[in-house]
């Protein structure tokens, strides 16, 4: 009778829902993420009032780390809160042509543009399909900030001129902007520990190069939009 209460007992206190007792959700993770992301580039040689403009398509790439807590919950009602940082780089290449009020020419524009991007967020956390080892749910951050350091180079020809030779290249100042940061998406946990992460991300950033020497080069940037694809480990 005694060891039927104890084994009772025993089994009541492992309930991973009880208060006082660690969800099996909560922990540290570190993880890695992939995605695709749009741009606009504006660039211009202001000697040759030329000037040119792209949108184009980004490919950034991340680490991720962060802590999780998952409140007192039950099988249909789980939330809870996730802090995370990211670092990680983007690769900002374009190439485009225009032409200019100078002689009516179609001007080329090569820009080698690279960033360091990082940013931290506060995630709130709601898991609505709860099976066994699997579970399903939606994240969601609101309020976030975000950072970027953008560094790269300009090159512009202009061919087929009566300064034939003409080619401006110069090296860009590097910048470092801060952003807001927004995101949500859906997430998947295996055995709440391998976690699986879809997310859409808003961070706007925007950056104004000017030239390190005196040929007036000078080249815009804007991107906000991304979709990540991402994993983890919980430990």
């Amino acid at each position: 009778m005694s060891g039927g209460i104890a084994r009772a007992d025993s089994t009541k206190n492992s309930d991973p829902y009880k208060v006082g007792i660690k969800k099996p959700k909560t922990g540290g993770f570190v993880g890695g993420e992939f995605g695709i992301g749009s741009a606009y580039s504006y660039a211009s040689v202001r000697r040759y009032w030329y000037s040119g403009s792209s949108t184009h398509s980004t490919f950034p790439i991340n680490v991720f780390g962060g802590y999780q807590w998952y409140f007192y919950d039950r099988p249909w009602f789980h939330f809870g809160v996730r802090v995370r940082g990211h670092i990680g780089y983007t690769n900002l290449n374009t190439s485009f042509s225009d032409w200019g009020w100078y002689d009516y020419q179609n001007a080329k524009f090569s820009i080698s543009s690279h960033a360091i991007q990082y940013g931290v967020e506060a995630q709130f956390l709601w898991d609505f399909l709860n099976m066994g080892e699997h579970t399903l749910g939606w994240h969601f951050a609101p309020i976030g900030l975000g950072g970027s350091t953008f560094f790269g180079s300009l090159k512009a020809s202009i061919p087929n001129t009566t300064n034939s030779n003409l080619s401006v290249e110069d090296d860009l100042t590097t910048k470092t902007k801060f952003s807001y940061l927004f995101s949500t998406g859906f997430h998947y946990y295996y055995n709440a520990k391998h976690m699986v992460f879809a997310t859409y991300r808003y961070q706007y950033y925007s950056s104004d190069y000017e030239p390190t020497a005196s040929n007036k080069a000078s080249y815009h940037i804007t991107a906000y939009n991304s979709f990540m694809l991402g994993y983890a480990y919980k430990f």
